[in-house]
């Protein structure tokens, strides 16, 4: 095997907890008025604790969690982990779960360091919220979690160094650029020829209730997708699309969706991202949910839906982020079933110039 690793710019994916972006996505639950909302989950909770955990250790070079002091008292050397470590309930199963080289990690080091009896459904939890100074009934007679912990930690800390750890974290870097790279060059191909893009975003799954798979679902999309592409009514104005397929714990699979459409012909964007959902309902029968993005602008931070203009540097910018975001996600909580699978694609239809586009000498930024 080829152990050299390429250097990726990350310039975009340097995120400030990138995790918890994430979070949301994986957590969200449909009302019956069509809303999304955010409940809190266990499993998401221990997977991003610990993927916190993993990359704390690994970034700080941690080796040792809790010293005794002078006093025989069991004291914490990092507050954060310490939190992090208490705030678990069963990281055990998260392996079993997700595809994820911080909670394979984390797995390995469980498995071998803390008493097996302690790993069950009902034990484990109390495991976690023990104080420190608990002594822990196993075979090595005197030892208290504290210690537990301390092994642990320097188990974690052994892991992140391997070369097999790090080649995975490349890995997981390499795809994400790719992706990034991928969906801008489509952007940047559009505004090429467009002096403005109208652009939606519109996320896609099926009802809770339907018994239909996740290759279904990918069916379904795919002939979804084609229906775009030859639509000659109100849609035809679709000039490309970036999809994303995730997998979330209450909302199950789903596709992320952003459209784009000539920003000098069409203006209704939240009209579009609706009609668009609209057309979802009619391929799968019914069985489809949507959320309309354009129709709640108001809670983007960073907004890059509706008209942007090709020379609008803000917006841009935006675009770039959201892409970044977006290309990113399954860095992080991928769900296993998802790795046989293509999770990110983009439109190939070609390009056509605008009649009303940019000047032909103000075509390049």
């Amino acid at each position: 095997m080829n152990t050299e690793t390429k250097q990726i710019n990350r310039k975009y994916f340097d995120v400030p907890r990138p995790v918890i972006m994430n979070y949301d996505e994986l957590v969200m639950r449909q009302t019956e008025d069509g809303s999304l909302e955010v409940h809190a989950d266990v499993l998401v909770h221990d997977a991003i604790n610990g993927i916190n955990i993993v990359q704390l250790i690994d970034q700080n070079n941690i080796d040792m969690l809790y010293e005794m002091d002078c006093r025989g008292q069991y004291r914490s050397l990092n507050t954060a982990l310490h939190k992090l470590f208490n705030s678990l309930e069963r990281p055990s199963v998260l392996n079993e779960r997700f595809d994820v080289p911080e909670l394979k990690v984390l797995d390995e080091a469980i498995k071998k360091h803390i008493p097996a009896h302690r790993l069950i459904s009902t034990e484990e939890p109390i495991f976690w919220k023990m104080h420190q100074a608990t002594p822990i009934s196993s075979l090595r007679v005197g030892m208290v979690k504290a210690d537990y912990c301390n092994n642990l930690v320097y188990e974690i800390r052994k892991l992140t160094q391997t070369l097999e750890y790090k080649q995975a974290l490349q890995n997981r870097l390499e795809r994400s650029d790719n992706q990034f790279q991928k969906g801008m060059k489509l952007i940047n191909d559009l505004f090429e020829v467009k002096c403005k893009l109208l652009i939606m975003r519109v996320d896609f799954a099926l009802k809770a209730e339907t018994d239909l798979l996740l290759t279904d679902l990918k069916t379904l999309m795919s002939k979804f997708l084609k229906k775009i592409l030859v639509s000659k009514g109100e849609l035809e104005g679709i000039e490309g699309y970036i999809w994303k397929l995730e997998y979330g714990v209450q909302k199950g699979y789903h596709y992320h969706c952003i459209f784009f459409m000539d920003g000098s012909k069409h203006s209704k964007d939240s009209y579009y991202a609706q009609k668009l959902g609209e057309l979802w309902k009619h391929v799968t029968d019914d069985q489809g949910i949507f959320h309309n993005c354009n129709a709640s602008k108001f809670k983007y931070r960073n907004l890059a839906i509706g008209c942007i203009s090709h020379d609008d540097e803000e917006a841009r910018k935006n675009l770039e982020i959201v892409m970044s975001y977006l290309s990113k996600t399954d860095q992080f909580l991928m769900e296993k079933t998802l790795k046989k699978y293509r999770v990110f694609g983009t439109s190939t239809r070609k390009i056509e110039k605008s009649q009303s586009g940019r000047p032909r000498d103000n075509l390049k930024n």
